[in-house]
């Protein structure tokens, strides 16, 4: 019976650990600078903000999986 209950857990616990964070395809045409900087090696978070808010001055903001990661992106910082 202790095996069985040390199995079971073992196995449910497997589902509790955190899913990681994928960053999405930056290989796409047409993406906007703030985009390929945001995921790009070398990170200067400032430009990023900066160039996003460019860009939204001068277009519609639409929402999608890159506006979406960019506010987690920038929770993460307000975090540390």
């Amino acid at each position: 019976m202790k095996k069985v209950f040390i199995f079971i857990t073992l196995i449910y616990s497997h589902n509790l650990l955190p899913q990681s964070e994928k960053k999405y395809d930056v290989n796409a045409m047409n993406l906007p600078k703030w985009v390929n900087l945001m995921y790009s090696d070398d990170i200067d978070p400032d430009k990023v903000i900066k160039e996003y808010e460019l860009f939204y001055k001068q277009n519609e903001f639409i929402k999608n999986k890159h506006t979406q990661y960019f506010k987690r992106w920038i929770r993460n910082f307000s975090r540390e």
